[in-house]
């Protein structure tokens, strides 16, 4: 099983690939599984530096991200699938597809996205969003944290590292990357 898979993948007719905001985990999805039925096996993705995987480098090079979710799910991803993305996740989700169809790979049935702008507009957020303090703040004005969660003081320096690096992670998008699905 891929490092990058979140629990055991049951068998069904789908197996539905679900990528994480930033800052976040694969735990979003965790109660999807009973959700969604024995038709479609839910697999949250977690990648590097959260949750289990807190002790890993993360990564802050997109290209080198779907690199290598590509070769660690590989053999998963050619029964068949469907990826969603939401924030973050949607990018990852998006840039996995288009390496797979450059590949002549198996492609998702269905590609699903939210809460992220198209491949062809600027990034959301800014990639450092400056100190701590502004980092904070950015969170709190586009509401991906409550509050509450932002005003502990335990973890906050290694959550915001997360957020901060994921920040980088989204802001890496070459040119005509939008043109690779047309």
């Amino acid at each position: 099983m891929s490092s990058y898979v979140d629990g055991p993948v049951a068998s069904a007719a789908l197996r539905l690939f679900c990528f994480h905001h930033a800052g976040g985990g694969s735990a979003l999805f965790r109660g999807w599984r009973r959700a969604l039925g024995p038709h479609v096996a839910v697999v949250p993705v977690l990648l590097p530096g959260r949750e289990r995987r807190a002790g890993e480098p993360r990564f802050t090079d997109l290209a080198a991200l779907v690199a290598d979710l590509d070769a660690a799910l590989g053999e998963q991803l050619a029964a068949p699938h469907a990826f969603f993305g939401h924030s973050m996740g949607a990018l990852i989700a998006y840039r996995l597809a288009c390496r797979r169809r450059a590949a002549g790979a198996a492609l998702p049935r269905a590609l699903v996205v939210s809460a992220y702008p198209a491949p062809h507009l600027p990034a959301p957020l800014p990639p450092g969003a400056g100190d701590a303090r502004a980092l904070v703040q950015l969170l709190t004005g586009v509401g991906g944290l409550p509050p509450e969660v932002l005003e502990r003081t335990h973890g906050q320096e290694d959550l915001l590292a997360v957020v901060r690096d994921d920040l980088r992670l989204c802001a890496d998008r070459p040119d005509g990357v939008e043109r690779a699905l047309e």
